[in-house]
């Protein structure tokens, strides 16, 4: 049998250009199923995140685990995918959200009572109040319900439910932010806060 034998001085290009091969593919391969950089644009989540964070958002959790409340999430905006907004979920699937009296209460499946979220992440002069005239947010099966942090100015869950509602599905949720990689004075890792109907 005889192989094909590549001349020596070609050997070694033929080797690094193997090895950038293998690495490009590795770093795709990380890229696409496991995590994905993002650059916050906009103030929609201030004090927790700022215009300019750069941040790395875990794709995969989501692959083998629901999405959680508090979770901070990159997701397609549902009226136009190829847009992505960064928000907190606060509503699950099956739950209503009520917007009343400048705060969020949550009415879980199969229970009359609301409970309030206590959100220590907004501003303590802030109030959240809804859009149009809508309210209360009835979720179904595999909706979620999303807000900014930074209340008075976020396009959020309160505007997706307009005069033609587009709720927010599980397969719009790109993934949840795991990590602030700049700027290096605010490095942090990201928790998801508890709640007293958890």
């Amino acid at each position: 049998m005889r192989y094909f034998k590549i001349p020596e001085p070609y050997r070694g290009l033929l080797s690094i250009f193997l090895i950038i091969l293998v690495a490009l593919g590795i770093s795709f391969s990380i890229r696409v199923f496991f995590v994905q950089s993002f650059s916050v644009d906009g103030e929609s989540m201030q004090p927790s995140y700022h215009n300019g964070d750069y941040l790395l958002v875990d794709k995969f959790s989501y692959k083998v685990s629901s999405p959680s409340r508090g979770d901070v999430v990159v997701l397609k905006y549902p009226e136009d995918p190829s847009q992505v907004h960064i928000k907190r979920i606060v509503g699950l699937p099956n739950e209503t959200v009520i917007i009343e009296d400048g705060v969020v209460k949550i009415k879980q499946p199969n229970s009359d009572a609301t409970i309030t979220l206590n959100e220590p992440y907004i501003s303590a002069t802030q109030q959240t109040e809804p859009f149009y005239t809508v309210s209360s947010f009835p979720l179904g099966n595999d909706e979620y319900f999303v807000l900014g942090d930074n209340r008075t100015n976020s396009t959020d869950s309160r505007a997706y439910y307009d005069e033609t509602p587009t709720p927010l599905y599980r397969d719009l949720i790109v993934g949840k932010v795991l990590v602030r990689l700049w700027p290096l004075s605010d490095i942090s890792f990201a928790s998801t806060p508890q709640y007293p109907l958890e």
